[in-house]
C-alpha cells in the first residue's frame, strides 16, 4: 500500500491524498494494422536516392546502397520478321569495354549465309575490308570445315554459320567499340541444319579505326524471316 499524502509536490499542483492499489497489469505488445510512411525515411540525417536499399554493416545502423547491375545489361531488342536487314545499333559507346549479341531462332527465308557488317564513323561499311575465319563441325562426321577470307579480299562482309533450313543461335561478343584501332568480334553457336546438329565457331574484323556504332545482319537473297537479336552491356568490374 503507497500512503499518497507523504509525496512531496510542487506548488500549483492538486495534491493526492488517501491511499491506492497496485495490481499486477499484463501489457500486450501493439498490433499495427497498416504501416503508411508519410515521409521520407532517413537514417542519420540521410533519406538515400532513388534506386538505392538498405545495406546491414553487422553492427550499428544500417546505410543506403546501391545496388549492382550484375554482369550483364540488357540494351537493346530487336526482333525480325521478313527484315531485309536487322541493325543492332542501341547502344554502342565507351561504356563497356565488351558487348554480348545473343541470336535466338535466326532463320532466312531462302537459307542463305548470315553476312555481318560494322557501322563505323556513322556508316555501314560495304567494302572488302572484313576479314574472317569459321571453324564448321556437323554431327555423323569426324572431320571439320571452314571458310576464310582475309582483309583485302572479296569479303564485303563477315560471314556466320548458314540458316539452311534450320534455325541458327549464336553468341557474339563485340570489343572496344570506341577505340581506334580495327574493330574485332567473335562468335560461337548451332543450329539444325537440314535436321543435323551443326556447330560454328569463328572470329572476324574490320581495318577501319573509326567508332563502332552499329552491327548489321543482311542476307545475300531472300530476308532475315525471323529471329530475336538482343545486346546486353558486359560490366568493365
Amino acid at each position: 500500500m503507497a500512503n499518497l499524502s507523504s509525496i512531496i509536490t510542487p506548488t500549483n499542483l492538486v495534491t493526492l491524498t488517501g491511499t491506492a492499489t497496485l495490481t499486477n497489469k499484463t501489457l500486450t505488445a501493439p498490433t499495427i494494422a497498416s504501416a503508411n510512411l508519410t515521409t521520407a525515411l532517413t537514417l542519420a540525417g540521410v533519406s538515400g536516392t532513388n534506386g538505392q536499399v538498405l545495406t546491414s554493416a553487422g553492427s550499428g545502423l544500417p546505410s543506403w546502397t546501391t545496388p549492382s547491375s550484375g554482369a550483364l545489361t540488357l540494351l537493346s531488342t530487336v526482333t525480325a520478321s521478313a527484315s531485309t536487314t536487322v541493325d543492332v545499333e542501341t547502344t554502342f559507346s565507351s561504356t563497356y569495354d565488351t558487348y554480348l549479341l545473343t541470336l535466338t531462332n535466326v532463320v532466312s527465308s531462302a537459307g542463305d549465309q548470315i553476312k555481318v557488317r560494322f557501322k563505323l564513323a556513322g556508316a555501314y561499311v560495304t567494302t572488302a575490308t572484313y576479314g574472317y575465319h569459321v571453324s564448321i563441325m556437323t554431327d555423323g562426321s569426324a572431320t571439320y570445315a571452314a571458310q576464310a577470307a582475309a582483309v583485302g579480299s572479296a569479303a564485303t562482309g563477315i560471314l556466320l554459320n548458314d540458316t539452311n533450313n534450320g534455325d541458327l543461335n549464336m553468341v557474339m561478343r563485340v570489343y572496344a567499340p570506341s577505340s581506334s584501332v580495327a574493330k574485332q568480334i567473335d562468335f560461337q553457336g548451332t543450329q539444325r541444319h537440314n535436321n543435323s546438329s551443326r556447330w560454328a565457331t569463328g572470329t572476324g574484323l574490320n581495318s577501319g579505326t573509326g567508332a563502332l556504332t552499329g552491327i548489321r545482319f543482311s542476307v545475300d537473297s531472300g530476308n532475315i524471316a525471323s529471329g530475336t537479336f538482343r545486346l546486353y552491356g558486359i560490366a568493365n568490374s
